[in-house]
């Protein structure tokens, strides 16, 4: 889609591997994540420098409410722009702080604008998350639609300002 979109900054997929902690979740989630740490703790300071901000599309598949998720410890400047940008656009979607179970938290944590975005159950967890039901029938196509056209024109909408405006909120 982006590819034959327009211009835009250098964007980048990354699919991480490794995110789970050996089946068992815990508060901390201190045994996850190897593919974005090892990235993050890879990247040089000149790469650094040029990345503008991560996404996390993370348990978007099934849910009633989309939430832009964070920690708390890095810039919020993605969160609060996203937030902004999807209320204002017909996207309407909650921020939540709390929680580092996705992979933008190495990211957050190098103070990169990071955010997750998560579909949530009236504030919950999809119950069957990593349980046998969570199957390709349990995911909602509409959810996947919305949070990738919401994400599609988020960064549609960006210029070389708006990028200026992330790479000024990292802290590193």
């Amino acid at each position: 889609v982006f590819a034959h979109n327009g211009s835009y900054p250098t964007l980048i997929f990354i699919l991480f591997g490794s995110e789970e902690d050996h089946g068992e979740i815990t508060r901390e989630h201190l045994y996850c994540h190897y593919g974005s740490r090892h990235y993050v703790a890879s990247m040089t300071y000149q790469e650094k420098e040029r990345l503008v901000g991560m996404f996390s599309l993370d348990m978007v598949g099934y849910g009633n409410g989309l939430f832009a998720r964070y920690m708390g410890i890095g810039p919020m400047k993605l969160v609060d722009m996203i937030h902004a940008f999807g209320n204002a656009n017909g996207y309407p979607l909650g921020t939540m702080q709390g929680g580092n179970l996705s992979d933008h938290e190495p990211f957050e944590k190098a103070g990169v604008p990071s955010v997750w975005m998560e579909y949530m159950i009236n504030g919950s967890y999809d119950p069957l998350v990593h349980k046998t039901e969570d199957t390709l029938s349990h995911v909602s196509p509409t959810n996947l639609q919305y949070a990738g056209d919401l994400v599609q024109k988020f960064i549609e909408s960006f210029d070389l300002y708006r990028c200026e405006e992330l790479k000024g909120a990292r802290r590193y």
